[in-house]
């Protein structure tokens, strides 16, 4: 079994009744209910939602709900990192002294983050798993069962992957199932407010003085805001706004926004990749002008100093570093 399984099932179970009761977006409640009814079958999931949308927390409420009683474990694999060898070592384990988490995971919950990224030969065997709940073993004679859920996620539609031949026809039609769609923050503005405010709470719980605040001015910018990285960004910036304040209300000139609204028929005129570093320019460059410090940024942003360096380097900061 795995280790330490039964802590984090009790973490999810303690965390999940607090973190649905911050969303109050009518779209986002239909979803979260439509999560808890799919908790009570035993069908495999698959969640859509952009890149930061709460894939994972959708994920982790149905595991929690459909195993309040057991305590069983929840465990993701981000397949955009695993070439084949490592995603098959995974699931399937290395022989009967070192199985995988399709054994491990017994009963419990395998959620799949970012299925699409997989190669076609891993998602042949995995379809072999679904279809058959079942592996063999090199060297064995029996099948081994498979008792866990799938719940496999991603930030793409995988129907226009299937008509390119690039993800599996008949895996598709088995995960899908019963699918969720996770609506963008962009389109969810009573949950900005909401999660906004919780960001800034749970900071303030680790200080008995300095609490702060978002002025109003400030939750009508966060409202108006497109959220491209959804709320992930949100999380991020507000953490970041929440450093560089100067008093306790976080006001608008705390907070730093990427200068883009990626709207329904936007027409990007830079790479995603010009669009990240200009971002990233844009945080290195304001905290070097807070702190005048390579080595207090690093430790702000949490990275190492040579990395600091080698950004200062590279988008040509070294002015805002006191002499």
């Amino acid at each position: 079994m795995l280790p330490h399984y039964k802590e984090v099932f009790l973490s999810l179970r303690k965390n999940l009744n607090q973190n649905l009761s911050l969303y109050k977006d009518r779209e986002m409640l239909t979803f979260i209910e439509k999560a808890k009814s799919i908790a009570k079958s035993n069908s495999d999931v698959l969640l859509y939602g952009e890149e930061g949308t709460e894939k994972e927390l959708i994920a982790e409420t149905i595991h929690v709900l459909k195993n309040e009683a057991q305590e069983l474990p929840f465990v993701t694999i981000n397949c955009s990192y695993l070439p084949d060898e490592l995603f098959n070592v995974e699931l399937f384990g290395k022989g009967r002294e070192e199985p995988g988490l399709l054994e491990k995971t017994k009963d419990g919950t395998i959620h799949l983050e970012e299925i699409s990224e997989l190669s076609l030969f891993s998602q042949s065997l995995l379809l072999e798993v679904i279809k058959n709940r079942s592996f063999r073993r090199v060297g064995d004679c029996s099948d081994t069962k498979v008792m866990c859920r799938i719940i496999a996620s991603s930030k793409m539609d995988l129907l226009p992957l299937v008509k390119d031949r690039k993800f599996l026809f008949e895996l598709y039609y088995l995960i899908s199932v019963l699918p969720i769609h996770i609506p963008p923050l962009r389109n969810r503005k009573e949950d900005i407010h909401s999660l906004a405010n919780y960001f800034v709470n749970d900071y303030n719980q680790s200080f008995i003085y300095n609490k702060k605040f978002l002025h109003p001015d400030t939750i009508r910018l966060l409202q108006s805001y497109e959220w491209p990285g959804n709320t992930m960004e949100l999380k991020n910036v507000i953490s970041r706004a929440i450093h560089f304040s100067t008093s306790n209300a976080i006001r608008p000139k705390d907070i730093s926004l990427v200068p883009i609204t990626p709207a329904k028929h936007t027409q990007f005129s830079h790479s995603l990749k010009d669009l990240l570093q200009s971002y990233e320019k844009s945080i290195v460059e304001q905290a070097l002008k807070q702190y005048k410090s390579a080595r207090k940024t690093a430790d702000i942003l949490d990275v190492s100093h040579t990395t600091i360096l080698k950004k200062i380097h590279k988008y040509g900061l070294e002015t805002y570093l006191s002499s």
